[in-house]
């Protein structure tokens, strides 16, 4: 039995929130910076804010972003956990992958 996963856009958080982190995503092209995936996208912290941890919320979060754009970059839930992995504090260098 094969399993066919159908990946969409789905924006949590309030309604204030949803179009700013569109718009957001948008602007950083709409795709992992790392991988070029388009699915599964998040936020990642390059540099780090007052933002911090997983409970800061939607709305502040959105907000952060816009107000620190080059404090974070767009990554795919994959890149994301590498990153992470690799810079646990949040001190990301400007990274260019050449795939």
């Amino acid at each position: 039995m094969t399993h066919s996963i159908n990946y969409k856009v789905v924006l949590l958080g309030s309604k204030q929130a949803r179009p700013i982190l569109q718009r957001l995503r948008k602007e950083f092209g709409d795709k992992c910076q790392w991988c070029g995936n388009i699915e599964k996208l998040q936020f990642a912290h390059i540099k780090p804010t007052k933002i911090r941890g997983s409970a800061r919320g939607m709305d502040a979060r959105a907000r952060d972003i816009q107000k620190n754009k080059t404090h974070y970059m767009l990554l795919c839930h994959w890149c994301h956990k590498i990153h992470n992995k690799l810079y646990p504090h949040s001190t990301t260098p400007k990274i260019v992958l050449a795939l």
